[in-house]
């Protein structure tokens, strides 16, 4: 590693523990945004009251992702029952399923402000909003319900006014504090054989008002309206339930997400080192191609086309020669008796060729000689057949 591959190695180690320095001491943010999600933790998650909802319902409660329209179409649940929806808005499909099965029987409690609308002009009963810059107090009309609930952070300041029917019934009011009069935030409607029940304000379900001593009681009270014999349909949110990513799941926890960037950092300069270091890729050389026959082939043409008989022969004979002073060490100086007995006993070959084969050679190193193919023809084979 080279020594500015060591500065920049060195210059990332400091800033990603610097980093990772200033998260670990950074203050948590809260996230005060209205969210009423079932998995959020936050101030206006419904965290807490998700899992405790089971208790409060006798364990009688059923979780439904999908929507009323779906869920009574397979008509699963022929009975009357109880129907919870908080903070929802349907389809029109769903909402005259719902109000169906009210009217055969069942009991319906609505938690929302504006997002039940649907079911207003139905009901008859409209919601008005007031304004007021200071906290709202909730309580019930009935008096042997005592308990309270007082909204400090961010109060709906909605309510209910009602046309009047024999059917309608305020059972909770509002309280704004230096105000004269009061608004209803939870009424009865009763249609058919069974009745709405609706909330205003989702607020008292969060996980900053259930978590503060005393506001469980205004809840269990506000749900002690629904008879607790019957069971209790829950349609939530399909949003809300399928949050299962693993990649969020990491990201909500700081010390999983820390060490998720850490591991990507890591892996991008493993990558950024490892490819400096890494030897390229050698490429593969062909070896030159062995051309001594073609070479060989081509020089045989040539002569062939030439038609130089002689110097064919002359040739032969000078290679003839050679191969003999190299590879059986004879002098070829003097191509006399006593040359042809060393070479027949060198080759095993018969006196008669070797004496043949020196007098073919004579003939092609004379210049005076007049020789034909057929010379050339029988002095190669009787070369080849002494020595090859």
């Amino acid at each position: 590693m080279n020594k500015a591959l060591k500065i920049y190695l060195i210059v990332a180690v400091v800033i990603v523990a610097l980093l990772t320095l200033m998260q670990l001491n950074k203050k948590p943010i809260l996230d005060w945004r209205k969210n009423y999600n079932l998995k959020s933790k936050a101030p206006f998650g419904l965290y807490v009251f998700n899992q405790e909802a089971d208790n409060l319902f006798n364990h009688k409660l059923k979780r439904s992702k999908e929507s009323p329209y779906d869920f009574y179409s397979k008509d699963s649940l022929k009975s009357a029952h109880n129907i919870l929806i908080i903070n929802k808005e349907y389809d029109i499909e769903s909402r005259n399923k719902v109000l169906k099965q009210v009217y055969k029987g069942s009991n319906a409690l609505l938690i929302g402000d504006w997002v039940l609308s649907d079911y207003f002009d139905t009901l008859r009963i409209h919601i008005q909003n007031f304004y007021n810059d200071s906290s709202t107090l909730l309580s019930f009309t009935d008096t042997t319900r005592n308990a309270k609930m007082n909204i400090d952070k961010l109060p709906n300041y909605r309510g209910f006014y009602m046309l009047k029917d024999r059917n309608h019934e305020y059972l909770g009011k509002v309280e704004v504090k230096g105000a004269d009069s009061y608004f209803s935030n939870f009424v009865k409607v009763s249609y058919g054989k069974g009745a709405f029940y609706i909330h205003a304000d989702p607020m008292i379900l969060t996980n900053y008002y259930l978590l503060q001593v005393g506001n469980e009681k205004y809840v269990e009270q506000v749900f002690s309206y629904l008879p607790h014999d019957k069971h209790t349909i829950w349609f939530i949110d399909n949003q809300v339930m399928v949050d299962e990513s693993p990649m969020r799941f990491i990201l909500q926890h700081p010390a999983l997400r820390y060490a998720w960037y850490c591991m990507l950092i890591g892996m991008l300069a493993f990558i950024i080192f490892r490819g400096k270091r890494m030897q390229r890729i050698i490429p593969i050389v062909k070896p030159l191609p062995n051309t001594s026959v073609e070479f060989v082939k081509n020089i045989g043409n040539l002569y062939l086309n030439e038609g130089n008989v002689k110097d064919m022969m002359n040739k032969k004979a000078a290679y003839f020669l050679h191969k003999v002073r190299t590879d059986l060490l004879l002098d070829t100086s003097k191509l006399n008796r006593e040359f042809e007995e060393k070479l027949q006993l060198k080759t095993n070959a018969t006196i008669e060729d070797v004496e043949e084969a020196i007098q073919c050679i004579r003939i092609a190193q004379d210049n005076h000689t007049v020789v034909y193919e057929k010379d050339l023809i029988a002095m190669n084979k009787l070369l080849d057949k002494i020595y090859k």
